[in-house]
């Protein structure tokens, strides 16, 4: 049985934290949603203004990417490692029912 690891070492996210600061404090554009406004000083990105929903969904990624990045490898059946390198090697694709049959019983 062989199985699928993971790519590379850990794979987890940094959590973001977060910090309010009062709009009577600074003067920046409303954030449309969809689109980053780089704020930068002296040719450096000194911040990057994002939309609250797309803060969300950012926030929501990381933390789905850290649970599935926890899972344990899925072992292949020597069914699914057999169709994997068939699908590797070009060829006719087989629409015969009764050869799809003999094959895959």
């Amino acid at each position: 049985m062989q199985v699928v690891g993971r790519h590379g070492g850990r794979l987890l996210g940094v959590a973001l934290k977060t910090r309010t600061i009062s709009g009577n404090e600074v003067r920046i554009p409303d954030p449309e949603q969809g689109e980053v406004t780089v704020i930068s000083r002296y040719g450096k990105e000194r911040a990057m203004l994002i939309h609250p929903t797309d803060f969300h969904r950012l926030n929501d990624f990381d933390r789905l990417f850290a649970e599935v990045s926890s899972l344990e490898p899925i072992a292949l059946s020597s069914d699914a490692i057999r169709a994997h390198r068939e699908e590797e090697q070009p060829g006719e694709p087989i629409t015969d029912p009764a050869l799809l049959i003999e094959i895959f019983g």
